[in-house]
């Protein structure tokens, strides 16, 4: 991309942020996502996402990775789908896996870990109108930024490194849904 607008944060303020034009930047990834009824009423849901943005031959940053985005993500759950027996009862262990680290400024000096969490959920469509789902995320309550803001330079004095937003701790969720 040639002159993108990348959004950077003011060194010396956590929220402030101002707009800057990138020379040449370059994204290209590769999204992935799929469905595979296996054996046993198993069903194994997975989405991943494999980026690869940067800056391109930059002045200041040279090729560095653009920050503040996860270099790849996978997102899965293994379902046990009841047959009509159990009403099209549900149920299986979910997980959300970041296996690298990734820069949170343009400078490459600061990171945001990498991190695995998981959870169970449950569900049960009883009729054609009701339907009912239980879930747990992050049950091991790992702490964990699930997301970042993006600054220059971590190393510039007066720059905060208050730039991670933590992801939910251990939480569940439960509803009913009437469908007319």
């Amino acid at each position: 991309m040639n002159n993108e607008l990348l959004q950077v944060g003011i060194p010396g303020t956590v929220v402030a942020s101002k707009t800057v034009n990138a020379e040449k930047t370059t994204h290209q990834g590769l999204e992935l996502g799929f469905t595979a009824r296996l054996p046993l009423s198993l069903e194994l849901r997975s989405s991943y996402l494999l980026n690869n943005f940067k800056m391109d031959d930059d002045v200041t940053y040279g090729s560095k990775r653009l920050p503040g985005i996860q270099r790849q993500l996978l997102r899965s759950e293994l379902l046990y789908r009841g047959n009509h027996l159990l009403n099209g009862l549900y149920f299986g262990p979910t997980f959300e896996w970041s296996p690298e680290r990734y820069n949170v400024d343009f400078a490459e000096n600061l990171y945001a870990d990498n991190y695995f969490t998981w959870g169970l959920k449950a569900g049960q469509k009883v009729n054609d109108h009701w339907s009912w789902f239980l879930e747990g995320r992050n049950l091991a309550n790992q702490k964990y930024a699930a997301t970042t803001g993006v600054i220059s330079d971590a190393t510039r004095p007066g720059t905060s490194s208050a730039q991670f937003n933590p992801g939910d701790g251990r939480t569940a969720y439960m509803g009913v849904t009437w469908t007319y």
